[in-house]
């Protein structure tokens, strides 16, 4: 079950690296959210959610919508931006 969550995260974080998907993906992933649950804590649209996982498109938002995730992952702007080190 644990390896199974790891595996999730390490998956994400290959997918961010490889440019595929935003920081956003590995931060949901390793707070185990759906893109639903994400919307619905954030305040924003589930359909907006899955759009936002795209790089082109995240590298762009406005930190008033950053602030947002942010706050809903319990991260910093800063962190929600960028993948830890290890």
């Amino acid at each position: 079950m644990v390896s199974d969550i790891r595996a999730r995260i390490e998956e994400a974080r290959e997918a961010v690296l490889a440019g595929k998907k935003s920081p956003l993906y590995y931060h949901m992933a390793r707070r185990q959210m759906t893109p639903a649950i994400l919307a619905r804590a954030a305040g924003i649209a589930s359909f907006r959610v899955k759009r936002h996982l795209r790089p082109e498109i995240f590298s762009r938002l406005k930190t008033s919508v950053l602030d947002r995730y942010a706050n809903a992952l319990a991260v910093t702007r800063e962190e929600l931006k960028t993948l830890p080190n290890s």
